[in-house]
């Protein structure tokens, strides 16, 4: 892979942080999630170009979960920048996706329109998981901008990916987005 680091213990083991933080985050431990996610950026910083990046994309997951969605972005849009100067395309998309929903949560349809439309085509080539993630938000901001065809198609077409995946929770959330 093009921008590929050789295997490297430490960003085994910072991803490993990463991945915790998240989890804190997720399970409201917030001020341990921020400090492990904080940390984990801080070791993959001096591990490679993609360790960098990789210790970015944590960190702007985690601070979104904090509730701290303007530092969580800067995280964002700067790992999707380093992530597609490497070619690590589907770190790119994931990357693009979070700052597209960063957007969207703050009603900046427009911003979250161009964040997503920018990265969908390297989920469509990576991920369909990812291609349907980007794909919701892409038709939640486009019924923000009160383009209701545009956003159906979308949505209808987000549920078509997840549904084929098996992905019923997904498809769930879709289907109430429809339902609105």
């Amino acid at each position: 892979m093009p921008g590929a680091e050789p295997a490297n213990p430490a960003h085994f083991g910072t991803t490993r942080l990463g991945e915790f933080a998240f989890s804190a985050a997720q399970t409201g431990r917030l001020d341990e999630a921020r400090s492990a996610a904080e940390r984990g950026a801080r070791l993959m910083n001096g591990s490679g170009p993609v360790s960098a990046a990789t210790g970015r994309y944590y960190l702007a997951r985690v601070l979104r979960l904090c509730g701290d969605p303007e530092a969580a972005l800067t995280h964002a849009v700067g790992a999707r920048e380093e992530f597609a100067a490497l070619q690590v395309t589907v770190f790119a998309a994931a990357s693009g996706d979070l700052a597209a929903r960063i957007h969207a949560e703050a009603g900046r349809w427009l911003l979250a329109v161009d964040a997503a439309e920018a990265v969908l085509p390297l989920a469509r080539r990576t991920s369909a998981a990812l291609e349907a993630a980007l794909l919701r938000t892409l038709g939640t901001a486009l019924t923000g901008l009160g383009r209701p065809r545009q956003a159906r198609a979308c949505l209808t077409d987000s549920l078509e990916v997840y549904e084929r995946l098996g992905l019923q929770e997904e498809s769930a959330q879709v289907r109430a987005d429809l339902a609105r």
